[in-house]
């Protein structure tokens, strides 16, 4: 007796039968000589503990009778049996096949329901991508108005900072015009105030000597003939001098 343990058998009886050679071999009778292969090698070889019998003994005639009483008896045994079989096989027949038909059903309603679940989860599909349309343009939005406020807020700023300059100069301008001002009323004040000195002291002159004379603009023009070239005779420190007539 030869046994050939292949891959497939192998991986087929890997999970319930720990090792098949020991099996076979403890199954295996005692007159049979077993060769384990794997893998196209010799694993174990178990020979015959004994040989069988070659010698074949010549059957009684009563033995042979016995025979073919017991045959009949089983042969008709036997047909009993199928006939009894078949009547019983017969509502066994109906019953599977109305269970077929109830599984047939149950198998159609299930597909029906399969279908109308995928329409459904074809549709939440597409409202599903709708959705995300809808949020990829919201967040496109978002994006855009975004950046017109940050760029808004950029131009707010620069004008913060243009403003600032601009008041900056302006108050340096006011400063200036502030020390103009005050320059020129000292200006103002001092001349006024020299004017004023200098009044009162030609008035000093005119009230303390009686030996001058206050002439009008109107008799010195006359005298001098409108100021005539003929009628000047030199300069002086305050201007020309004319000879009166």
């Amino acid at each position: 007796m030869f046994l050939c343990i292949t891959k497939e058998c192998h991986k087929r009886y890997r999970f319930w039968i720990p090792d098949v050679a020991t099996m076979i071999n403890k199954a295996a009778p005692d007159f049979c000589s077993v060769y384990v292969i794997s893998r196209g090698k010799a694993q174990s070889i178990r020979p015959a503990a004994r040989h069988t019998d070659s010698s074949t003994r010549a059957p009684s005639p009563v033995s042979s009778t016995r025979r073919s009483s017991d045959e009949h008896s089983e042969n008709g045994s036997r047909r009993l049996r199928n006939d009894g079989g078949e009547s019983r096989r017969r509502p066994r027949n109906t019953e599977s096949s109305t269970a077929i038909d109830r599984l047939k059903q149950e198998v159609n309603q299930t597909m029906s329901m399969y279908n109308e679940a995928c329409k459904e989860a074809i549709s939440a599909q597409k409202m599903v991508n709708e959705l995300q349309q809808q949020k990829h343009g919201e967040i496109d939005r978002f994006g855009q108005a975004r950046q017109a406020e940050e760029a808004a807020l950029a131009l707010v700023e620069m004008e913060k900072v243009k403003c600032r300059a601009a008041i900056e100069a302006a108050e340096k301008a006011q400063k200036i015009a502030e020390k103009e001002t005050q320059r020129r009323r000292y200006a103002e004040q001092r001349a006024k105030k020299e004017a004023e000195e200098k009044k009162r002291a030609l008035n000093a002159l005119s009230n303390n000597d009686d030996r001058y004379r206050r002439y009008v603009i109107e008799e010195i023009e006359e005298a001098t003939n409108k100021f005539s070239g003929s009628r000047k005779i030199g300069e002086g420190g305050y201007g020309p001098v004319y000879k009166g007539s």
